[in-house]
């Protein structure tokens, strides 16, 4: 069985390469993209012949073998949107097989006649904040918990605040060439989706949170070489993210501990310019006026003082915080 399945995954490994790289309208696909029409398929493969399909060849792929994913996919139960996702990435395998018609048109619902379209409808509006201060956590005394057991760690979790860096970006960014002075610029081989982007160090009327910024940048880079990256030195990638996944979970920064990950010194980034405009983050309103009209210093708890305590610890050196 275990011959088939391999084949089948080489099978489809063949489609991929020959059709992922270019997209519809023409241009290049990006690596993400490619690597994610792979591990989708090859996923679903494992799955096939779990569920007792044990194709040899992807060729001989039939309406009754997406029928059955779609159903173990809602037996588990995955997520409607990771569900959804999923389907997407089959249909346009099936397309480059020139078999599009595997899939049923209609989306995930088209499965289950039977349920309600309701239980199949995705809801894109975030109802609760993922930020760390949004959920009540002390950032500043998070980071230095984190910056006492490993610098480097902690470090990281610093940039995050500051400039709102996802969890690659804190791995790979080497901080010495992409520090131009008035802006932190994230190269688009760092970048989520291999976009460049440049964050600004805030100045005029967020000359504070502007400051908080520029020290926090000079600590970290501190802690590397100028042709280095901020990953841990002598590991690759790899072994740096179980390393960061390790730290998190040891502060108790994962969903089930704190109900927040890394992932969630990213929303503190738009939340403070929420709070430096003078309103209040409208996932920290409560009640039916969750958006703009709460001003902070008469409605938000949360937004009291947050960033006029952070702001001034941030531009102190590590050991005076």
């Amino acid at each position: 069985m275990s011959n088939k399945l391999d084949e089948l995954i080489q099978s489809v490994n063949v489609v991929v390469r020959a059709n992922c790289p270019v997209r519809v309208n023409g241009n290049k696909a990006g690596n993400r993209t490619q690597e994610q029409a792979g591990q989708v398929m090859s996923e679903s493969c494992r799955r096939l012949h779990k569920l007792g399909y044990y194709l040899s060849d992807i060729s001989g792929l039939q309406e009754k073998h997406i029928t059955a994913l779609v159903e173990d996919w809602h037996a588990q139960p995955l997520k409607i949107k990771t569900m959804q996702n999923q389907l997407s990435r089959i249909r346009i395998f099936c397309r480059w097989l020139g078999r599009e018609n595997l899939v049923k048109t209609g989306g995930v619902k088209s499965y289950f006649p039977e349920l309600a379209p309701k239980v199949f409808k995705v809801s894109t509006v975030a109802v609760k904040s993922n930020s760390w201060t949004g959920n009540g956590l002390d950032v500043v005394q998070k980071i230095k918990e984190a910056w006492l057991h490993d610098a480097r760690h902690g470090g990281m979790l610093m940039l995050g605040v500051a400039f709102g860096l996802r969890k690659k970006e804190m791995l790979r960014i080497k901080l010495w060439m992409s520090d131009k002075g008035t802006s932190l610029d994230i190269d688009g081989s760092v970048a989520k989706n291999g976009r460049f982007r440049s964050i600004p160090i805030e100045s005029g009327e967020f000359a504070e949170f502007g400051l908080m910024q520029r020290r926090a940048l000079d600590e970290v880079k501190k802690l590397c070489n100028k042709y280095h990256t901020l990953g841990w030195p002598g590991l690759t990638f790899k072994q740096s993210e179980n390393r960061y996944y390790h730290y998190m979970r040891r502060l108790g920064l994962t969903k089930f501990d704190e109900g927040v990950t890394g992932t969630g010194l990213g929303p503190n980034m738009p939340s403070r310019c929420w709070c430096c405009a003078g309103w209040c983050p409208p996932r920290w309103a409560e009640g039916p006026a969750r958006w703009p009209g709460r001003s902070m210093t008469r409605s938000c708890w949360r937004c009291k003082g947050i960033w006029a305590t952070v702001a001034p610890k941030f531009t102190r050196p590590m050991q005076e915080m």
